[in-house]
């Protein structure tokens, strides 16, 4: 056993550290055990999450932020935000206080204003968005690259998303040119 059972609660290593519970506090441990970060929970409603792209990102105060590696306090985000999740390709998803979604970047500055009702994580430059109920495609600086007229899409994988439209399923590339027609 590399790590002894001591723990309330222990979750998955992501980005080199393992959160873990151990009474009021919250810790993130290393491979070996040792405790790299340790920080007070000062009610129910604080939380801090998994580490990703080398930020984790906390809830305290009604407020979300970010802490680093050093477990400093990387940014604060500002009050209209109601959720901030983890770092992809540099960019995370934050929704406001109407459920709207945008991004930030790895430094708290929104890149994208919140203003869709459904968004992926950023997977190979490009994120899907719903506008209008359809979907389509970003890239970092929110400019569409494919329009939004599907009806359902995924990520990009290999430089191919999956998309439905009008009750045909098919691949696209990055251009939104057809790749693959599915039976």
């Amino acid at each position: 056993m590399v790590i002894k059972a001591k723990y309330d609660d222990a979750y998955s290593f992501s980005d080199g550290l393992a959160k873990v519970r151990h009474g009021n506090k919250v810790q993130y441990i290393n491979q070996a055990g040792k405790v790299k970060i340790s920080k007070k929970i000062k009610n129910d409603d604080s939380d801090y999450m998994d580490f990703s792209e080398g930020l984790a990102s906390f809830y305290q105060k009604n407020k979300f932020g970010y802490i680093d590696k050093k477990g400093k306090t990387a940014f604060i985000l500002n009050a209209s935000v109601t959720y901030a999740d983890d770092f992809y390709e540099g960019m995370s998803i934050v929704y406001d206080k109407k459920g709207k979604i945008g991004y930030i970047n790895n430094k708290g500055k929104i890149v994208i204003q919140p203003k869709y009702t459904d968004a992926s994580i950023f997977q190979e430059g490009l994120a899907y968005v719903k506008v209008k109920n359809k979907y389509g495609f970003i890239n970092k600086k929110g400019k569409t690259v494919v329009k939004p007229v599907y009806d359902r899409v995924s990520e990009f994988y290999n430089g191919l998303a999956y998309v439905e439209k009008n009750g045909k399923a098919f691949y696209i590339d990055k251009t939104g040119k057809k790749a693959i027609v599915l039976p």
